[in-house]
């Protein structure tokens, strides 16, 4: 097993400037479909605190719905970080980096870099902060001093040090097993009905825990990885969420405004006979 963990051994094969960024701009889509699906199942959990008479006006659809947004996010995301040699995965890029240098720089990305000395003004986000502790413990203690309770750590980094660094967070992901547990609970359970298994899904479950916190570091490294990759070659950001993903409730509200209406005309027809 780990030598299909060793993403060393997958697809050393170089890759253009071109195939990278076909892999990347493709890849991209492939996450944006995953937020997707782990954005609308979070908001299955709040919409069923908040509108659970109006959600069981349809039960069979949205268990349906949840299900199937289950399934298709594991599926979306193994693509993403499959182990399998002839895959295009995060992988290739991620074996292929070396291959990206100032040269392939999008023009007005390279201008800016040039005028900062050569490096990437950088906000760390929380996965990437363990491995600049000084940097943040300095931050920390400037903020206490200034009084601000919200801060950001900045670094400025070298290309080659952005995509170490991306290295790094991949192969924490690595030595956590948060992508073993990922790809296994997707073959044992989402894209076969494995023999050993024998469905007992607990077991699988345990054996191979994914928690919430774990998806949306996948989903995040996944995407974090290929917009820095996209945006450093064509200047384009791309973003990740689809407009109004978030627009489900207005539905809902809908909804909860007919079943008021339907049950405000039974009290009128009530009174009336």
């Amino acid at each position: 097993m780990e030598n299909e963990l060793n993403s060393s051994s997958i697809n050393n094969e170089r890759c253009s400037y071109k195939e990278f960024l076909h892999i990347a701009v493709n890849l991209f889509e492939g996450i944006r479909t995953a937020n997707a699906f782990w954005k609308i199942l979070q908001q299955f959990n709040e919409n069923v605190k908040s509108y659970n008479d109006e959600m069981n006006y349809s039960p069979a659809f949205y268990k349906t719905i949840y299900l199937s947004l289950v399934e298709s996010l594991y599926i979306s995301l193994s693509r993403l970080y499959d182990w399998n040699k002839d895959s295009l995965t995060l992988r290739v890029l991620l074996d292929n980096k070396a291959h990206i240098t100032e040269n392939y720089l999008d023009k007005d990305v390279k201008e800016k870099y040039l005028l900062n000395n050569n490096k990437f003004h950088k906000i760390l986000n929380i996965y990437e902060e363990p491995f600049f502790k000084k940097d943040v413990e300095d931050t920390k203690r400037f903020c206490e001093m200034m009084e601000v309770k919200y801060c950001i750590t900045t670094v400025d980094l070298s290309l080659d040090e952005v995509m170490q660094l991306f290295d790094k967070r991949f192969k924490a992901l690595q030595d956590r097993g948060v992508i073993k547990n990922l790809m296994k609970q997707r073959s044992k359970i989402h894209a076969h009905n494995d023999k050993i298994v024998n469905f007992d899904f607990d077991s699988i479950w345990k054996e191979f825990p994914l928690s919430e916190l774990d998806v949306c570091e996948l989903i995040d490294f996944a995407a974090d990885f290929l917009q820095f990759c996209i945006e450093i070659l064509t200047g384009v950001h791309k973003v990740v969420d689809y407009v109004n993903i978030d627009d489900w409730h207005a539905t809902l509200e809908i909804v909860r405004a007919g079943m008021a209406c339907r049950k405000e005309y039974l009290q009128k027809l009530e009174s009336e006979s």
